[in-house]
């Protein structure tokens, strides 16, 4: 029995490891987006250390009835029907359903390989990295396209930016998502907040980045409330800023097209990384500090406790 657990969690994770290779050959012949393929290696790798931390546990598990590789014959005909759906739209999709067949591959691949595996019944025991596999490869646009809608990011970006281009002494004005600059030596010139200036992919890149993080680490229920809050903060603002920045140069177009192209875009992507991860380090360094310190006070204590019994001895 022992074997035969060893080979079919064996062949769990071969096929995963495999269908993963598959779905990241599959977006790079589609896309040709080095940005994309990195990040979708890192939700990968991500997906494949929760299942690996699981791994130790696993065989416990299975003696408690808590997880299984016990499949069935409709749960197998289902899972392979998926797989085989997959593989088949793969190599006769049109390019234009790659909008809709690339950000669902993962999850529906994901879930036949768990059906075939462990059955219906077992889905719950993957629940995480299933929901991970359904979140973190949709695409970040159509996710951004949703928020925007929701909230009018163009509106209250252009209204920040113009807020911010004001204090510092511009004579500026918004209306809706346009921003009006005035020059005195220059003249005037309009600024309009389309989608791809408001820094939205950021934020929802930052987001996802967040829920990898508080996935795989241990933290308090604060900051698993407060760091997707950051994360959403600190691309908004980034974005506002670069918005100001291009409408200052309105007057200058090379320099103008140089942050309003990809390379300003990753300046500020970078960035928000950086500071992103700095905070997330200084928070989980001081829960680290704070969980050291009463094992510390709590050592001297005794110490201090031994010292006063030899004394009086």
């Amino acid at each position: 029995m022992k074997r035969t657990f060893k080979s079919n969690q064996f062949w769990f994770y071969a096929s995963l490891i495999s269908f993963a290779v598959f779905c990241l050959t599959l977006s790079w012949k589609t896309t040709e987006n080095i940005d994309s393929l990195i990040t979708s290696s890192l939700f990968w790798g991500a997906i494949f250390l929760l299942l690996w931390r699981k791994r130790g546990q696993t065989e416990e598990l299975v003696k408690c009835n808590r997880i299984n590789f016990k499949s069935d014959f409709f749960a197998t005909v289902f899972g392979f029907s998926l797989l085989g759906s997959i593989l088949f739209k793969s190599v006769s999709y049109f390019w234009f359903e790659s909008l809709l067949f690339l950000p669902f591959t993962p999850f529906f691949g994901f879930l036949g390989i768990i059906a075939i595996a462990s059955g219906f019944k077992g889905l719950k025991q993957y629940w995480l990295e299933l929901l991970l596999s359904g979140l973190l490869f949709f695409p970040s646009d159509k996710l951004g396209w949703w928020f925007n809608q929701l909230f009018q990011t163009q509106i209250i970006t252009a209204k920040f930016a113009n807020y911010l281009l004001y204090y510092l002494g511009f004579n500026t004005i918004s209306q809706s998502y346009n921003i009006l600059l005035h020059l005195p030596e220059k003249g005037y010139f309009t600024a309009s907040v389309n989608y791809a200036c408001t820094g939205v992919s950021m934020m929802i890149l930052m987001f996802k980045l967040t829920l990898l993080l508080e996935s795989l680490v241990m933290m308090k229920m604060l900051q698993r409330f407060l760091l997707p809050i950051a994360a959403v903060v600190i691309g908004f603002v980034l974005g506002a800023i670069r918005v100001s920045i291009m409408t200052v140069l309105l007057p200058e177009p090379a320099k103008f097209d140089y942050w309003h192209g990809t390379e300003g875009a990753q300046i500020f992507s970078t960035l928000a990384i950086l500071i992103f991860s700095s905070i997330c380090y200084l928070a989980l360094n001081k829960q680290k500090l704070d969980s050291v310190t009463p094992t510390q006070n709590s050592f001297d204590c005794l110490l201090e406790s031994h010292v006063t019994t030899d004394k009086y001895k």
